[in-house]
């Protein structure tokens, strides 16, 4: 029996595939960040719920973990389960809300603090060097990226 070869029929090479690249950009960056976590015993998603409190927090008294959920775009059970079990670790501190009970807010420990300025110095080179190849353009991916995702948000 003769088995024919998948069609390719309306589909550009993915050379060309702008989602393509896109998909295996994203993922060769995450590999390369995980690795440089991997040190400080931290995940990638920890890493961006530690920096997504510091943000929020900088910018207001306390941060839920419906707006790290918001700030990070992850699902709210997976951040819920990682807020556990940072917290559990002592990088975060998870407190009911004065104010509404089904709220927890999230501030950051010493111990997180300490481990964000750790991560993101370890984060830093890897970012500059997987960009490095864009040079200065980097900051047009960076504009295209977010009209991409404004786009997205109406």
């Amino acid at each position: 029996m003769k088995i024919d070869k998948p069609s390719t029929v309306g589909f550009p090479s993915l050379d060309a595939n702008t989602s393509y690249q896109l998909w295996l950009a994203a993922n060769c960056l995450q590999r390369a960040f995980r690795k440089g976590l991997v040190p400080l015993r931290l995940t990638f998603v920890q890493f961006f719920v530690l920096a997504a409190v510091s943000r929020i927090t900088a910018e207001q008294e306390a941060s839920s973990q419906a707006e790290v959920c918001r700030f990070c775009d992850m699902d709210a059970n997976m951040i819920s389960q990682v807020v556990k079990a940072m917290a559990a670790k002592g990088l975060l501190i998870r407190s009911e809300s004065r104010t509404d009970r089904r709220v927890f807010n999230l501030t950051l420990t010493p111990v997180g603090e300490t481990l964000l300025i750790a991560a993101h110095e370890r984060m830093l080179p890897i970012s500059a060097s997987f960009f490095a190849p864009l040079g200065e353009r980097r900051l047009e991916l960076t504009e295209m990226l977010r009209r991409v995702l404004a786009a997205q948000e109406r």
